[in-house]
């Protein structure tokens, strides 16, 4: 493939994700608030997260866009597919397992996945920690938002 139809075919798996998260966005909007709840309701995360999937989608189409040649290796897909996958598995273990041990389990995984401190397990670890807590003190307490903190508590 060359020219313009080479460059939209190595973008379709970009655009597909593209209308996932404008789908994800519209169903954000549409949760109902039975009360106010400051500026982190029930909406704001879905909110934040989209707009940070558009600006990162936006920058991988605008590099697709000017590669010239054939499309990057599968492979250059294993790092996000994983982030996909550790970021589905945090959702569903983060009511079940509570804030501290899904959080910062999660934290683990990203930092395997992008071999932040990999030869360094103590260090990772206490990396992980201190992210599990600046993002407690970030949500629970800036923005009072209850969270679970232990299995089936929310505080």
């Amino acid at each position: 493939m060359s020219g313009v139809t080479g460059k939209l075919a190595r973008m379709g798996f970009t655009l597909f994700l593209m209308a996932l998260t404008t789908i994800y966005l519209v169903a954000a909007f549409q949760i109902r608030v039975p009360f106010a709840e400051g500026l982190a309701g029930p909406r704001f995360l879905p909110i934040l997260a989209s707009g940070i999937m558009y600006l990162a989608l936006l920058r991988i189409i605008w590099r697709q866009s000017r590669q010239d040649g054939d499309a990057e290796p599968l492979r250059s897909l294993a790092a996000p597919a994983q982030v996909v996958v550790a970021t589905g598995l945090y959702a569903a273990l983060f009511e079940p397992l509570g804030y501290v041990v899904s959080t910062f389990l999660f934290t683990l995984g990203l930092f395997r996945v992008f071999d932040f401190e990999r030869n360094r397990p103590l260090v990772m670890v206490l990396y992980a920690a201190a992210v599990t807590f600046v993002f407690y003190l970030l949500f629970a307490v800036a923005f009072s938002i209850r969270l679970p903190l232990v299995p089936g508590a929310i505080q």
